[in-house]
């Protein structure tokens, strides 16, 4: 509680202060000061009408509009701007989507910030639009559209993208697709085990073949890598051609 009944106050030294801040506030602003400053300390309306020199009216609509909106109803409300309260939070740019020709565009709202993808790189485009569907740039509508999907289908691969990273969108039905991991003597023992195969058996597949390598070698490559190499050296297509050309070969007298 403020108690101002034995305070001094010099006629002067207001006249003086006033003089100063109205050249920074203005006296309309000073005047709603003042008023709320003897309201709060328990001084009669009428009494603050009289030292302000405002009517009782607007004193009244002042008090009430300065409780109800607090610091800024102290300035004119026909200002654009506060200067007594900071400055709103500037709204972030806009980031859009839009087709054009063979190309995916990405518009961040700002000159000269435009993201270009072939929208033929379809790995890429969805890669790249799930990623800022995770981050909250774009909402689940824009990224739908583009990609075809329905919103739930893209959230959900766009928390597949975050658990599994890319890798989780190549289509494993591919089967092998490099063969770093077979070495070039594990290569030619898989020539020499088909053609055995072949000669002996007359016939031959992935898994006989896996069979038989790991019995012989003590090589271990799985039935699908074995499918995958055999097609690759082109041996499934001498597989009924093979037998036939060794026997001729057998019956062809050897000559010097």
């Amino acid at each position: 509680m403020f108690d101002c009944q034995n305070l001094t106050f010099s006629k002067e030294l207001s006249q003086e202060r006033i003089a100063r801040a109205q050249q920074i506030f203005g006296m309309d602003v000073i005047q709603r000061i003042v008023g709320f400053a003897l309201y709060l300390l328990g001084v009669n309306r009428n009494i603050i009408s009289e030292v302000t020199q405002m009517p009782p009216g607007s004193v009244r609509s002042v008090l009430r509009v300065l409780l109800r909106d607090g610091l800024s109803a102290f300035e004119d409300r026909r200002q654009r701007t506060s200067s007594f309260l900071p400055p709103p939070e500037p709204t972030p740019p806009k980031i859009s989507l839009r087709e054009e020709k063979q190309w995916l565009m990405i518009d961040f709202g700002i000159p000269g910030r435009i993201l270009n993808i072939p929208a033929k790189n379809r790995l890429q485009v969805r890669t790249i639009l799930l990623s800022m569907l995770s981050s909250g740039l774009l909402s689940r509508k824009e990224v739908a559209a583009p990609l075809g999907f329905t919103t739930v289908h893209a959230w959900s691969l766009a928390q597949k993208l975050y658990h599994d990273d890319v890798l989780a969108f190549v289509d494993k039905r591919q089967g092998q697709q490099l063969d770093y991991r077979v070495s070039a003597e594990v290569k030619a023992e898989l020539i020499q085990q088909f053609v055995v195969d072949v000669v002996t058996e007359g016939q031959t597949s992935g898994t006989r073949l896996s069979k038989h390598l790991q019995q012989r070698c003590n090589v271990v490559l799985p039935d699908r890598t074995v499918r995958y190499h055999v097609a690759k050296l082109g041996l499934s297509s001498i597989r009924h051609s093979l037998p036939q050309l060794l026997k001729t070969l057998k019956k062809t007298p050897a000559t010097d």
